[in-house]
């Protein structure tokens, strides 16, 4: 198969379940041989409104809860998202 797979796939980050599912799916094309190397894979948040990010700059295993989101972005107003343990 000819598929010349992106460098780099930017995804807005709600509940972090889209993010787990994209990457999921490269994995899966990577082990069938679709695709040579798993991507990197960028999550995106409002900075008021992304309590993963630095937990994962501090390489924690909890995130903080950020308590009133903001952003105007309802898709990602989300202060604690479903997935972050499988984010982390």
């Amino acid at each position: 198969m000819n598929f010349k797979s992106p460098d780099v796939v930017i995804v807005p980050v709600g509940n972090a379940r889209n993010i787990i599912a994209i990457c999921k799916g490269f994995d899966e094309l990577r082990r069938i041989g679709v695709i040579d190397e798993t991507l990197r894979v960028v999550g995106i948040k409002a900075q008021r409104a992304a309590p993963i990010a630095p937990a994962y700059k501090l390489k924690s295993t909890e995130i903080q809860r950020v308590e009133k989101p903001e952003t105007i972005v309802t898709a990602i107003r989300i202060g604690a998202p479903a997935g972050w343990k499988e984010v982390l």
